[in-house]
């Protein structure tokens, strides 16, 4: 597996183990809320945001490098088309 190939995996595998803490800790302030623990409650939530903003972050990044590696893809293949023919 290319370096690359890693490194999107690794940011892929982030994203998803964020957002499944996020769901995690949404989950553990509704139990405190019904055991009336309204603090706690908050700072799961807290927490939780948190963890929902660095999903969104690694979301947008991954995305982004998908982008910038097929531009880059294809203006490799056009260059080496160019050097070619010459």
């Amino acid at each position: 597996m290319k370096l690359k190939e890693r490194t999107a995996n690794n940011v892929h595998t982030a994203f998803v183990e964020e957002a499944k803490a996020h769901q995690r800790l949404l989950m553990f302030a509704e139990k405190a809320e019904k055991e009336v623990l309204p603090q706690i409650a908050h700072l799961f939530r807290a927490v939780a945001a948190a963890e929902g903003t660095h999903s969104r972050l690694k979301r947008k990044r991954t995305k982004r490098n998908i982008r910038q590696s097929a531009t880059r893809s294809r203006r490799e293949q056009v260059e080496s088309l160019g050097t070619r023919h010459n």
